[in-house]
């Protein structure tokens, strides 16, 4: 023990770890959906697929392959709109992931674009009180703020903070 805490540390092999453990995941979950692919099985309305192929979106943008991460998402979102809707929550948080990934490249524009698309489903799922709705105008109010639009982003934190006030109570 006392070789590795001075050399590497216990920290950083931990994180080593996890991050070689997370590529083989990946690469593991592109073989497969390459495999069903190409099996010629139609897909094209499995939900199941659409989860692994949005899980895979979110492991990709965690490693920075962020036009990769995107090819899974648009996978996932056709899927989950053709066989969940548009009005779905798996939809939205599908549109929201991307949204991210588009506010990573510094589309902002795109990000805002897909938040608001996300919003609108949450609003009209959950209503306007309710913690998805909140972190959406959260999520926006980010966008703002890396546009520096201070006073929209103060706007849309304000939202979200009464919101999340609403939702949680004061003294969470």
């Amino acid at each position: 023990f006392k070789a590795v805490e001075e050399s590497i540390g216990f920290h950083d092999l931990n994180s080593k770890i996890n991050d070689q453990m997370r590529l083989w995941f990946v690469e593991e979950g592109q073989r497969g959906v390459k495999k069903l692919e190409e099996s010629g099985e139609d897909v094209s309305e499995n939900v199941d697929f659409a989860g692994l192929c949005h899980q895979l979106g979110s492991m990709l943008k965690d490693l920075g392959e962020l036009n990769e991460a995107l090819e899974y998402y648009e996978k996932a979102l056709v899927i989950r709109q053709k066989v969940l809707g548009d009005d779905h929550p798996q939809t939205a948080s599908t549109f929201s992931n991307m949204a991210t990934v588009f506010m990573d490249q510094g589309d902002y524009a795109k990000a805002l674009e897909y938040y608001k698309k996300a919003l609108m489903i949450y609003q009209k799922v959950y209503g306007d009180d309710h913690s998805d709705t909140a972190t959406a105008l959260n999520n926006m109010a980010n966008v703002f703020q890396k546009q520096v639009d201070y006073m929209m982003a103060l706007e849309y934190y304000y939202k979200a903070l009464e919101i999340q006030k609403n939702v949680l109570g004061d003294d969470h």
